[in-house]
């Protein structure tokens, strides 16, 4: 199977083959395309076809449609700025285009293909609402007047897109349908036609049950019997696969969260899915009787995210009333009954019946008899948000419906102002209230503005506070800066590193927490919280095992020229690259890059720390004594230094003694001969990083790029190079000449056909390759044939060398687009409300890697790169707007979430395909079988084990019990606890994982599902939300799983017994004694009381778990161990 983008530049290719141009297959591939989606079509043609697309499309193409085709390949859409793309703007820009439509000289074409190309979708909506109010017609009504022939057809496809996307789609499947049933009676073959219909049914994927309806109502036949009538054999089958994939989804009455329709209960809070009654969903109504005045604000502000999440996508959701606010369960602000909720392009084959007593929240075009908008929407809002501030529905209680819809459609009247609001919150609300829906502000500026107010009211505790008491560290020091001391600690039970203040810092110490917490990127040193208690400021950081750079280097001892060492001074570096890409890809120059910054952990990776100098140059300007800029070129050019310094152990990095030294621009001394460490490459990266001129020197994407590309191939020829010699000198002499042969036509055949543009980079592959191939004549490999050889040895140079390399940069500004050749996602940029959100552009799905990490009915898990860096993609297998809710909700309480033992959540993405991008843990679960490497065989009681590895696998869960006891310090209920949720990662500690069914302790995290084994009996009895000590429970029965092999109740197959023997307050059947001593049951027991508040807490049950295991301080605490002993006595 071939990738979209390959099988897109294809089309494209073959419009223009044989007798005239085939138009009408090149304007459904460029037009609407985001403007990454634009440079990765261009970047796969020229690869393909050596011709750049935009040459290419010139010269094939004329008149106005050369115009509408060139603009949209210039991929400079305008991303949505709604201080911008006002409705006043959009007014303006509806009356440009009819000037342009009625001008002396006739159209002018170029108004109208550069505003309708290049504006943002929301606006173009905009624009196309102010045409049709003001001049009474419609954009496409003008499109088709004042164009003609395939320039207007270009135009109505960007057009129709964006206002009726599925009519669209639905003619574009049956016109390429219909071109190929011509081929075929013609006796020619529709092949290239077919490559049309596979690309439109990937890249629709998402929306292709509402293309089906919609072409079903436009045809009036099914669009799968159409396929079967035109295409045949397997290619037919496999299109019939792909659509039977798409299943519609159930929407969940109580949370809005949509399921799979087998589902017998919600995925996200445990209703049934067969009730036809509504739960209880803690609407806004309760949950601020018991909350502060500002608290309903913030929450106003939430659901106007949630209303931006859906207009961003064209959804109107047309029922707006306080009933349908909730409180999620991350506590915040929702909207319920998505399930009404219609796309804009849909509106038009509805109707909308006003009810009586939802007469008060609608808008007047509405109580018209009007179709809801996305501006009925902000009415409706604004009306929600005067009953949640007041408490009081608009209009009061004692006026009448009839009243209400004569004040509003006929006095066009707004609500008495309520005495709670301020002028400006009054002023807010009248402007969503507009009578003229164009007037009336969009839902990006509510944002906006709701976000002023709130920020003007609260003053909220730092998040990454922590109080003083919650850490402990000893005085000794295992690695310091010229700034801190860094120091081994515990926060709670987690073992931590604690950096102190060695002197006061010259920049505000919470300036540098807020900088320093917001950064997540697995090179980067975590930081999960920090104390700002008067004169004690300290850091409360990931620890690194290994210490500092220095320490490790000095550890390691020499550095030879090929040896394990210098592979591993490369790995290291490499790391502190990638964290130097990631920061300033987010405009944060570090300015502090040294070895006493760069840390080192358990597995020889680095991590970057040290931010008390970093700064966003956008917000401040640093200089050096002399006046100099401290810039992104000055990090490049330090991380060269560190390299120098690293392998040769002396370098003017060692000697930077003040401030002026510390600039890399008043350091004019070069670097001198090339060691003999370096090998050409290499040394020619770090003249490139280290140019006296920062003006010269390489962007830190290059750097990475290149630094990536020499442990590769080090890599691929440390392979063949590590097996002893062969016994045969004949057959190792055939096949190192044989593999020569092949890399030597390989090099050739690959180098010369790189793009023109990227010379200098070529050259410095084509240096690597000659460099190795020089190193392959003393190959030798005995236990695999030279073919075999030689074909392992390209695999490799093949992933190095069709890796994707963005345009040359002279500057470290600029992004690294993955440098690998793997799958890609795509998204439409958006102006994001939520900091967890992550443009798609810089990640990918790891191809050829090995097998999925695992997989649900909910999502799958998968290894993939974020700005270069491994990390695991865990993709909803939805995707509608339930499910992206559900993300949203799980993001919102797995973003705050910073502990050693939980797995860290770097970010999510919303749009295009939903996932989330997490920690890689490169190990198994708890619940996983000794044959890949962990503790025992299931099945296997743990007498047939060592006794070693049963306190191992307690130490595990007293990792998994430090999780959880920094999940409830967040607030935070798991709700979901069981082996499978347990990660064991390469350094053999336990992590926490899943929160998908995780809440807030404060909010009702919804009915229990699934997993009854594990479930608390109050939870399966009275039917209420998880709480900690339904945690406790669940925890208790982990321990049960964990030390049998067997899940709890093994012996029971059916979950109703189960449940039956749970509410009766039964607990499994106690092991032997070889598996539990009786005072291990005892903890047990005391963690699954029938009565939740007789439960073991959280602190006690790390200590009890602690102590099984055999841990310091807990096994040497004479306290604990006398009360665990003294179990046995009052047990019954």
């Amino acid at each position: 199977a071939s990738p979209l983008e390959l099988v897109e530049a294809e089309i494209l290719h073959t419009a223009t083959r044989g007798l005239g141009v085939k138009k009408e297959w090149i304007y459904p591939v460029v037009m609407t395309r985001s403007n990454s989606d634009i440079a990765l079509l261009k970047k796969t043609f020229k690869e393909k076809y050596d011709v750049d697309l935009v040459e290419f499309l010139s010269s094939n193409l004329s008149g106005s449609l050369r115009k509408v085709v060139l603009t949209a390949m210039r991929g400079e859409v305008i991303d949505f700025n709604s201080s911008i793309h006002t409705s006043e703007q959009a007014t303006m820009d509806a009356d440009s285009l009819y000037k342009a439509g009625e001008g002396r000289w006739g159209t002018d074409k170029k108004t109208f293909i550069d505003m309708l190309v290049s504006s943002p979708l929301v606006h173009v909506r905009n624009i196309n609402k102010a045409y049709m109010e003001k001049y009474k017609v419609d954009l496409i009504h003008v499109i088709n007047a004042k164009f003609h022939g395939d320039t207007k057809r270009a135009l109505l496809f960007r057009v129709r897109s964006i206002l009726e996307p599925m009519g669209l789609l639905a003619e574009l499947f049956e016109t390429t349908l219909n071109s190929a049933g011509k081929s075929i009676s013609c006796c020619q073959p529709p092949g290239r036609i077919f490559y049309g219909l596979s690309a439109w049914v990937l890249r629709y994927f998402p929306l292709l049950e509402r293309i089906v309806d919609g072409y079903s109502r436009r045809y009036h036949q099914d669009l799968r019997t159409r396929i079967q009538s035109v295409v045949k054999g397997e290619y037919c089958q496999l299109l019939l696969c792909v659509f039977d994939a798409v299943n519609k989804t159930a929407v969940c009455p109580s949370c809005a969260v949509a399921s799979d329709p087998k589902d017998e209960w919600c995925r996200c809070c445990g209703e049934a899915m067969q009730t036809t009654k509504v739960a209880d969903r803690k609407p806004f109504t309760r949950y601020l009787k018991t909350h502060l005045r500002v608290e309903a604000w913030r929450k106003a502000h939430e659901v106007a995210i949630a209303l931006q999440c859906l207009h961003d996508q064209g959804v109107v959701h047309a029922n707006l009333k306080p009933i349908n606010l909730i409180i999620g369960r991350d506590g915040k602000g929702h909207l319920s009954e998505l399930e009404s909720c219609n796309r804009v392009e849909e509106l038009a084959s509805c109707t909308t019946k006003s009810k009586r007593e939802e007469l008060r929240w609608q808008a007047p075009e509405c109580l018209n008899g009007g179709l809801s908008s996305l501006a009925s929407d902000i009415y409706s809002l604004a009306m929600c948000i005067i009953y949640v501030v007041t408490g009081r529905p608009p209009w009061g209680s004692n006026v009448s419906d009839n009243e209400i819809k004569h004040e509003v459609c006929n006095q066009r009247a707004m609500p008495p102002r309520p005495k709670e609001l301020s002028d400006n919150e009054w002023s807010l609300v009248n402007r969503m209230c507009e009578y003229e829906p164009s007037k009336r502000i969009t839902a990006d500026e509510v944002v906006q503005e709701l976000s002023q107010l709130v920020s003007a009211k609260c003053i909220d505790v730092p998040e990454w506070y922590v109080p003083r008491q919650l850490i402990d560290y000893s005085s000794d020091i295992f690695s310091e800066s010229n700034l801190v001391s860094r120091h081994v600690g515990r926060w709670k039970d987690a073992v931590v590193a604690v950096e102190t203040m060695k002197k006061s810092p010259e920049c505000n110490f919470r300036s540098v927490a807020e900088l320093w917490f917001s950064l997540k990127h697995p090179t980067i040193l975590q930081l999960f919280r920090a104390c700002d208690d008067e004169d004690d400021q300290t850091f409360v950081c990931e620890y690194a095992e290994q210490g500092d750079f220095s320490r490790y280097l000095s550890e390691i001892g020499e550095i030879s020229g090929n040896g394990v060492q210098k592979k591993q001074v490369w790995t290291i570096l490499l790391d502190v690259a990638l964290a130097l890409h990631y920061l300033h890809s987010i405009g944060v120059v570090h300015g502090d890059v040294t070895y006493q910054n760069i840390l080192v952990d358990w597995d020889n990776h680095g991590k970057l720390s040290g931010f008390m100098s970093s700064f966003k140059p956008e917000q401040q300007k640093l200089t050096c004594v002399n006046g100099h800029d401290i810039t992104f070129d000055s990090d490049v050019y330090w991380l060269g230094q560190c390299i120098v310094s690293a392998l040769c152990g002396h370098s003017i990095a060692d000697n930077r003694v003040d401030a002026a030294e510390r600039c890399d621009v008043c350091i004019t001394d070069s670097l001198g001969h090339q060691p003999e460490i370096f090998t050409d490459p290499e040394w020619q990266l770090i003249k490139e990083m280290c140019a006296v001129d920062p003006s010269h020197r390489i962007g830190m994407a290059d750097a990475v790029r290149r630094m990536a590309r020499l442990i590769a191939v080090d890599a691929a020829i440390n392979k063949i190079a590590s097996a002893p010699p062969p016994p045969n000198q004949t057959q190792r002499s055939r096949g190192q000449a044989n593999l020569l042969a092949v890399m030597s036509d390989y090099t050739t055949r690959n180098i010369s056909s790189f793009d023109s543009d990227y010379d200098d980079d070529d050259e410095s592959k084509s240096g690597i390759i000659t460099f190795k191939c020089e190193k392959l004549r003393s190959v030798e490999s005995p236990h695999e044939s030279a073919d075999e050889a030689a074909e392992r040895y390209i695999n490799d140079l093949k992933t190095l060398l069709s890796a994707e390399v963005p345009g040359k940069s002279s500057s470290s500004h600029d992004r690294l687009n993955a440098s690998q050749s793997q799958k890609r996602y795509r998204r439409q940029p958006k102006l994001v409300s939520s900091r967890w959100i992550l443009s798609t552009d810089n990640i990918a799905e790891g191809t050829g890697q090995g097998p999925d990490l695992g997989f649900g009915s909910f999502a799958a898990v998968c290894c993939g790169t974020w700005l270069g860096a491994p990390v695991a993609l865990k993709k909803l297998n939805n995707f509608d707007l339930g499910s992206v809710q559900a993300l949203r909700q799980e993001a919102n309480i797995w973003s705050t979430l910073r502990h050693p033992h939980i797995v860290s959540l770097f970010g999510a993405c919303t749009k295009g395909v939903p996932l989330f991008v997490c920690e890689y843990i490169g190990g198994t679960r708890l619940d996983e079988s000794g044959e890949k490497g962990k503790v025992f065989n299931h099945g296997k009681r743990l007498d047939q084990c060592q006794e070693d590895k049963k306190e191992k696998v307690w130490g595990y869960l007293h990792d998994a019990a430090i999780g959880l006891q920094g999940l409830h310090m967040h607030g935070v209920v798991h709700a979901d606890l069981k082996c499978d949720n347990i990660l064991i990662g390469g350094d053999d500690r336990a992590k926490l994982i899943d929160f998908g069914l995780s809440c807030l302790q404060t909010c009702d995290g919804g009915e229990p599902r699934g997993a009854k084994r594990w479930k608390a009996p109050e939870c399966l009895i009275k039917r209420v939300g998880p709480t900690f000590e339904s945690d406790i429970y669940g925890f208790g029965m982990c321990i049960i799983e964990a030390l049998t092999g067997k899940v709890p109740w093994a012996q029971i197959s059916d979950d109703t017994s189960v449940t039956n023997k749970v509410k009766k307050g039964m607990l499994p059947k106690q092991p032997d004694t070889t598996t539990f001593t009786q005072v291990q049951w005892e903890a047990v027991k005391r963690m699954c009381c029938q009565a939740p508040q007789a439960r073991l807490r959280i602190d006690d049950v790390v200590r009890v778990l602690g102590f099984f295991a055999g841990r310091p301080p807990y096994i040497n605490d004479t306290t604990l161990q006398e009360e665990v002993n003294s179990w046995t006595s009052t047990s019954t």
